[in-house]
């Protein structure tokens, strides 16, 4: 999806493994569009799920890809939407599942139809 909102689709890519979970963003010939994030700190390592979704997040009638990411491994239930124009800004959190549930969660998004 076009997360960074300049009309392009952009490769959005989630770590793997037991590394501190980081998400990049790159063009499709692999140039970085913006700088890699921690979604979840700087404490949680595990593979980082990601996904791009189109909605119309502050309700202005405006469609925009956001990006929706989840803890897939060693971390609770947490599941964050983010907007990339512009500032990186969380627009939705939540634990989704019990604090005990530490088997990782995915996300999986649409395409917006009216």
């Amino acid at each position: 999806g076009d997360v960074t909102g300049d009309g392009v689709t952009d490769v959005i890519v989630g770590s793997y493994g037991q590394t501190i979970g980081t998400v990049a963003v790159l063009s499709t010939t692999g140039e970085r569009l913006l700088p890699s994030f921690r979604p979840f700190g700087d404490e949680f390592s595990g593979q980082v799920d990601v996904a791009s979704i189109q909605w119309d997040t502050t309700e202005d009638a405006v469609i925009e890809s956001e990006l929706l990411v989840s803890q897939a491994s060693n971390g609770q239930a947490w599941v964050k939407t983010y907007q990339l124009s512009g500032a990186i800004t969380v627009l939705f959190e939540k634990l989704v599942y019990e604090e005990s549930f530490t088997n990782g969660t995915q996300v999986v998004s649409s395409v917006y139809a009216e």
